[in-house]
């Protein structure tokens, strides 16, 4: 396992508006530091690819990179032609995925305990690794929940399963768009491994034996991690159903917990409607003062009205830039009509808070009808170790989604937590897209080198 700070310990770095950030993440690391040198740079980008394609293994592709170089500057000034090395090192690449596909361990979509083992060896190497036993099954359940939830409704829809029998799901699991691309042989498509750092990463797909069912492809954007400050990383759990960070509003007495909610997302403000253009008024008689409250306070009580009557009786109000997206005035009728109102959903979680509840936005309040709401069993504002969520659970016609709840001691924890476990859910991903995993912590390197190294050595 292969760290950028010495002696492997972590590093606590200092951003440019003064954050602190503590981490022995490669991609993290090289993310924060101010590079000038162009092939510096390259590394850094190079590192942020590995990063996005396989979650972990950052670290290595930088140390390999670099050994690269150093190779190819020698060879340079022997004066060999850089077309002649780029050609070199090509066909090396190709045959050390040869080597990998042959040495390569299968992996089925129903062995758990080989991508346990992924995710765990994964997580050896991160801060967080003594809550590797915590982290790991979610990572691999959060996949796994998506992949079988997927496939299971394709097999229900009449198309072939393949040969790979995925795992049951449970009713209502949240599933996942996929995309299953095939080679142009019928077998898995190759690719390199995912994570040389971590003890087992993603490699090739054996290509010995019966075609292998089509890779799946896991939708990250399917998986949203919800961090919250409060708690220890013991606390992290994958809900079933759907979080939010936000609170409920108490503030005007409301419900904070509902059974058998219809629950509307608005992205209107339930306030007084304000012009384009900054206009003051002057009103000097009392009586015109109190018509224009009273004005008021008749438009948001309709607006109310108008809302209860749908039988909505859970409110998700988005996050306004303009003004309040609700007024105290409101927030009194809405918790007269017992109404539950969560606010200040971010613009960027709309969509996967809709896809989730199977449920349509509301732009205006015109169009609050009865067919764009959502129904799940229990919306419940629940408080663990000084961390306060929002639960959703039971929801009808669930959408394919995962939701995680990260908690931590603080947020410097917190966020190492999180990158640590979206590099467990990569590793998990990339094994069950390729059906195959090779060991890592630079063993599979030294193995390449020593079998390989002289059949290279002759094509090179």
């Amino acid at each position: 396992m292969l760290t950028l700070h010495y002696v492997s310990l972590s590093a606590q770095i200092q951003t440019a508006n003064g954050e602190v950030v503590i981490t022995n993440d490669g991609a993290t690391i090289l993310k924060h530091m101010a590079i000038m040198h162009p092939a510096a740079r390259m590394l850094v980008e190079l590192s942020q690819a590995q990063d996005v394609e396989a979650g972990d293994g950052t670290t290595s592709v930088v140390v390999i990179a670099g050994s690269l170089l150093g190779a190819a500057e020698k060879m340079l000034n022997k004066g060999m032609h850089p077309t002649i090395i780029a050609e070199s090192f090509t066909k090396a690449a190709s045959k050390a995925v040869e080597y990998l596909t042959e040495i390569s361990t299968p992996v089925d979509l129903n062995d758990k305990e080989s991508l346990l083992r992924a995710a765990s060896t994964s997580l050896n190497s991160k801060i967080v690794s003594q809550y590797s036993n915590v982290l790991a099954p979610i990572a691999v359940n959060a996949v796994t929940r998506l992949v079988s939830a997927n496939t299971t409704g394709k097999a229900s829809g009449g198309s072939a399963a393949g040969p790979r029998s995925p795992a049951t799901s449970a009713p209502g699991s949240p599933a996942l768009k996929a995309s299953r691309p095939t080679s142009a042989n019928g077998a898995a498509a190759p690719g390199t491994s995912a994570a040389n750092a971590s003890g087992a990463s993603a490699g090739n797909a054996n290509a010995s034996g019966p075609p292998a069912e089509e890779p799946v492809n896991v939708d990250l954007r399917d998986i949203r991690i919800v961090k919250k400050v409060g708690g220890t990383i013991e606390d992290t759990e994958l809900v079933e159903g759907l979080v939010l960070e936000q609170n409920v509003v108490v503030g005007s007495g409301g419900p904070t917990r509902m059974e058998k909610a219809k629950i509307a997302v608005c992205q209107f403000q339930l306030s007084s409607p304000k012009p384009d253009m900054d206009n003051q008024i002057v009103v000097n008689d009392y009586r015109q003062m109190d018509k224009i409250l009273k004005e008021e306070r008749q438009y948001l009580l309709n607006m109310c009205k108008k809302i209860k009557k749908t039988g909505c009786n859970v409110l998700l109000l988005q996050k306004s830039i303009l003004r309040d997206a609700v007024n105290e005035l409101a927030l009194h009728f809405l918790a007269k009509l017992k109404i539950l109102v969560v606010k200040d959903v971010e613009r960027d979680e709309i969509e996967f808070v809709c896809r989730t509840l199977n449920a349509r936005p509301i732009a205006d309040i015109e169009q609050f009808t009865e067919d764009k709401l959502a129904y799940a069993d229990l919306v419940d504002e629940v408080q663990q170790s000084g961390a306060k969520v929002v639960k959703i659970t039971g929801i009808k016609d669930m959408g394919k989604t995962v939701s995680v709840l990260c908690t931590g001691a603080n947020s410097l924890v917190l966020e190492e937590s999180e990158r640590s476990l979206h590099d467990a859910i990569m590793i998990v991903k990339r094994a069950i897209k390729n059906s195959a995993v090779v060991a890592g912590g630079g063993a599979i390197e030294v193995s390449c080198e020593s079998s390989s190294g002289p059949t290279i050595a002759r094509l090179t």
